[in-house]
């Protein structure tokens, strides 16, 4: 809430986690980066279904489903939600004139400029890397990124077909960018 993009925050990301330790970095973390903050830029994602009913089950257990099943709340979402997510948040675009494919073509050229995307579930390893070049402390650890199980193992192929199909442009983002 506190946050003010024209200023380092890594008095703010410390605070947050209540780390004490001072260190050198000076960093913008989560949501609150955008293709205009200064620096080098990484970012995690997850497998476009795995993270599709990961939001479903989260807006289950809140009351804010569409469906009763993911496949039920999934088909009534729109597609593509990194695309359209980059767009609004990363790229600070609040509607225009794009079609999804012009905002997918400017989205990839910045995702090259990425120092690195890693796939979510390699987050923990990750985190160690990027605390050891930024030179933070690695604790505490909260571990919200750990999954309980593999998700998508459990989905039948033709939805996992429909879901590709619906969410083509995600899918290319994650096969072409994530390490």
């Amino acid at each position: 809430a506190d946050f003010n993009p024209n200023e380092p925050i890594t008095a703010g990301f410390r605070r947050r986690l209540g780390i004490k330790k001072p260190g050198k970095a000076d960093i913008v973390m989560g949501h609150l980066t955008t293709v205009s903050q200064e620096g080098d830029h990484y970012t995690w994602l997850r497998h476009p279904l795995e993270r599709d009913i990961s939001h479903w089950r989260y807006d289950y257990r809140n009351g804010k489903a569409l469906g009763n099943t993911y496949q039920e709340h999934l088909s009534k979402i729109g597609p593509n939600f990194y695309v359209a997510w980059f767009w609004q948040h990363y790229m600070a675009r609040r509607g225009g004139a794009a079609t999804m494919e012009e905002a997918f073509d400017q989205i990839c050229e910045q995702l090259k400029k990425f120092k690195r995307i890693y796939k979510h579930e390699d987050f923990e390893d990750s985190w160690d890397e990027i605390c050891d070049m930024l030179d933070i402390s690695k604790e505490p650890r909260l571990n919200t990124n750990v999954s309980t199980n593999n998700i998508i193992d459990e989905v039948p192929q033709d939805f996992k077909n429909y879901h590709r199909q619906k969410n083509k442009l995600d899918y290319y983002i994650y096969e072409n960018f994530v390490d």
